[in-house]
């Protein structure tokens, strides 16, 4: 009797044994064998092999992965684990593979199996390493641009008045220029023209930061040639009314106060006080659409510029006033925004703060 129960609890542990060891098993598709009941019908899963070993390679590479017996290989390039649909033939993570893929820079391609019924492999990852030596350049160092405009302007029939003016930029290595709206600090190995910037705006460079600073003149030469004889009362006061406008247009670029002035008869200029915003970074410029219900911390600049115009504040006093700027658009802040594109042309004047506006704002 001994013997016999030994003999059934052998046998058993020989059966759990071979069951093990088949499942266990790599990749194979077709029949089986458990030692009992021979054979068994199914497929073992297991994850996709590829066809390149990783490693470190000098030149673009083509990668071709391998999975006998699954119904689809779902892959990533991105860093994250591939995930597979329920029946196996498409992807709820990453891609389907379809094709060798293609390794142009270094990335880790990471795979998994995929089979019906919901069954999947492991994920296995292949880290590709491209090496390709940097290709040597050079720097052009850019050159002074001079530019000459001659404007003919009429003062009778008979006689004209001819100016000149020349207008130096000076562009050197490492110095702070224009690129579109925004100041940048040139490198050795870069270079942006120097665009003409917003009336009354430079770009400085101050403790190593690139800043949009308002009342600095740009370097500006201007000649101006009148012709012997002309000394009609008409001709001065017309060349008068030019040298007064070109003085304001210094005052306003450094920041001062432009005051009224009567020097001959119907020649005058008037006070415009220089606009002062505090809170607003130095530098920042707008470049999201805001609307009501927008909750935005470019919603609390835009209020902190309504706020410093006469007749365009959120609020006298209490939340949206001068000091207690949100970061809602609500429609205290639409109804500010329409007054203040109204006052400056912007159409249609609705609080709704866009493009047009945006530019206006960060030019002016």
């Amino acid at each position: 009797m001994k013997k016999a129960f030994l003999l059934v609890v052998g046998f058993a542990l020989v059966f759990v044994f071979q069951l093990h060891s088949a499942f266990a098993s790599s990749e194979v598709t077709g029949s089986l064998c458990t030692g009992i009941g021979c054979p068994v019908e199914g497929t073992v899963v297991a994850a996709p092999t590829a066809s390149l070993a990783a490693g470190t390679y000098s030149s673009t590479q083509s990668v071709t992965l391998i999975s006998s017996g699954s119904s689809g290989i779902c892959y990533t390039t991105s860093g994250t684990d591939p995930v597979c649909t329920a029946l196996g033939t498409s992807c709820t993570t990453g891609i389907l593979y379809s094709s060798a893929i293609s390794v142009t820079s270094t990335q880790t391609i990471k795979a998994i199996s995929c089979y019906s019924n919901d069954n999947h492999s492991s994920v296995d990852s292949y880290a590709y390493t491209i090496s390709v030596a940097a290709a040597g350049g050079s720097y052009t160092s850019p050159t002074t641009t001079t530019t000459t405009t001659t404007t003919t302007k009429p003062v009778t029939t008979t006689t004209t008045k001819p100016t000149t003016t020349t207008t130096t930029k000076p562009v050197s290595i490492s110095a702070c220029q224009w690129c579109g709206l925004a100041c940048i600090k040139l490198q050795s190995w870069m270079y942006c023209p120097a665009l003409t910037p917003a009336s009354g705006y430079i770009c400085t460079e101050v403790n190593n930061v690139c800043s949009k600073v308002f009342g600095v003149a740009t370097t500006t030469t201007t000649t101006t040639t009148v012709p012997p004889g002309d000394n009609t009362v008409s001709s001065l006061q017309a060349r008068i009314a030019e040298l007064q406008s070109m003085i304001n247009n210094l005052l306003r670029q450094l920041g001062l106060p432009v005051t009224t002035i009567a020097t001959v008869p119907g020649v005058t200029t008037t006070t415009i006080p220089p606009v002062t915003i505090t809170g607003i970074p130095e530098g920042f410029t707008f470049q999201k659409d805001l609307w009501d219900g927008k909750v935005n911390e470019d919603v609390r600049y835009l209020q902190m510029f309504l706020n410093s115009h006469a007749g365009t504040k959120i609020a006298e006093t209490g939340v949206g006033s001068p000091g207690q700027e949100t970061n809602y658009f609500g429609s205290l802040t639409q109804a500010a925004l329409a007054r203040f594109q109204a006052s400056v042309g912007i159409s249609p004047a609705v609080g709704y703060f866009g493009p047009l506006t945006r530019e206006y704002i960060n030019t002016h």
